[in-house]
């Protein structure tokens, strides 16, 4: 059952997260406000790292558990039946998109506090340059510290010494086909995570300094003066701030496994719940990407106003439609009448629907043919 809640969730995110941020493309692209422009490319790069997130993470389905002590990771997408090499560096490039993807929120703060705070005009291409060229690298370093600590050795790739973990997974039916580590925790794992969590911090540090500056800052100078500036930087900060937080559902678990680990956390046949918590507990990383346009669309005003104005305009056109059709109805009900009129022996002049014949007082009626495609009138 762990299994097949990880699959529908990774799925079901994918699903949702793709169309939520398709949206947010479109709103950014055509919906923003000239005074938001120019973070507009800011938002977009959430937006890209969020449909690379969501794909990798279909691809990998990644489940975290404690197998005697020691933090392991087994994949659950398509690619669970590869070897632990092509496996674990599945987990690499998961490791850079999620490293991009929160370092990069720290790096939106520094540009935005450049731009209000220290007048420096930096261009898109400026800041695209240097987040790749400082950012990357930084990732890159960081996946492959978690990879060369994390890699199975000969003989410990394979899943796992505790057989409840594998009744859990539903596996022990099949001995032959044994699950392949993606990655189990070594002897210096622990100690890269906390070189990891020593940049986490400080990159937290700078997304609060920047946004406490940037909000003081408005209220000095742009307040009195510029108030739809100072509102759109308002509804930035407190976006960039929630979506920033939200990593931490990811963050956090992986201390609480690393704590485990550090201090040989032996989880018996027993206790089965605690293990099947340790496997749960992870599942918010496949909504990290379909929160994020959420946040955005609910923040920003202006995206939100955007959105609502859709819904009630299909609900209108719903309407319109139901009403025309309504009308449609009665028109072939007034037909049907005149039909039956004229059964009933009344005398009819019929006009052709490009000369309508308009009857003069008195009305003169005489008996006629109905010439093809007349349309007729009751007298």
């Amino acid at each position: 059952m762990i299994r097949e809640i990880n699959e529908a969730s990774a799925i079901s995110a994918f699903c949702i997260g793709v169309t939520l941020n398709s949206i947010l493309i479109w709103l950014i692209i055509k919906k923003s406000p000239k005074e938001m422009r120019v973070f507009s490319h800011i938002l977009l790069q959430t937006c890209f790292a969020d449909l690379i997130m969501l794909t990798i993470n279909v691809l990998t389905q990644p489940i975290y558990t404690s197998d005697e002590g020691i933090g392991i990771v087994l994949l659950n997408g398509p690619v669970h039946n590869l070897n632990s090499l092509p496996q674990n560096l599945m987990l690499f490039i998961w490791d850079n998109c999620f490293f991009f993807s929160f370092f990069g929120f720290a790096a939106q703060f520094v540009y935005r506090y450049l731009i209000v705070n220290r007048n420096i005009n930096v261009t898109s291409i400026q800041y695209f340059i240097t987040l790749f060229c400082v950012l990357l690298p930084m990732d890159f370093a960081f996946a492959s510290l978690l990879y060369a600590t994390g890699f199975p050795q000969t003989g410990q790739d394979k899943c796992c010494s505790n057989l409840i973990i594998l009744q859990i997974l539903e596996w022990d039916n099949n001995p032959v086909d044994k699950f392949q580590l993606a990655q189990r925790a070594g002897s210096f794992y622990s100690i890269a995570w906390l070189v990891v969590t020593f940049f986490i911090t400080a990159a937290y540090s700078i997304i609060f300094f920047c946004a406490f500056t940037i909000r003081k800052f408005i209220k000095e100078h742009i307040k009195n003066t510029k108030t739809r500036v100072c509102e759109i930087n308002d509804q930035l900060n407190l976006n960039m701030i929630i979506q920033s937080l939200l990593p931490l559902l990811t963050i956090i678990p992986v201390w609480v496994t690393l704590i485990s680990s550090i201090g040989n956390t032996s989880i018996s046949n027993a206790d089965s719940t605690i293990l099947e918590i340790t496997m749960l507990i992870r599942l918010p990383i496949h909504w990290i990407a379909v929160l994020n346009p959420i946040v955005t669309i609910l923040t920003v005003k202006h995206y939100k106003s955007a959105v609502y104005s859709l819904i009630t305009r299909g609900t209108a056109t719903v309407h319109s439609i139901s009403s025309q059709n309504t009308q449609q109805n009665n028109n072939n009900n007034n037909v049907t009448n005149i039909s039956k009129n004229n059964q009933n022996g009344n005398k009819i002049i019929y006009h052709t629907p490009q000369q309508k014949m308009v009857p003069k007082s008195p009305l003169i009626c005489q008996n006629a043919v109905s010439p093809p495609g007349s349309m007729p009138i009751v007298c």
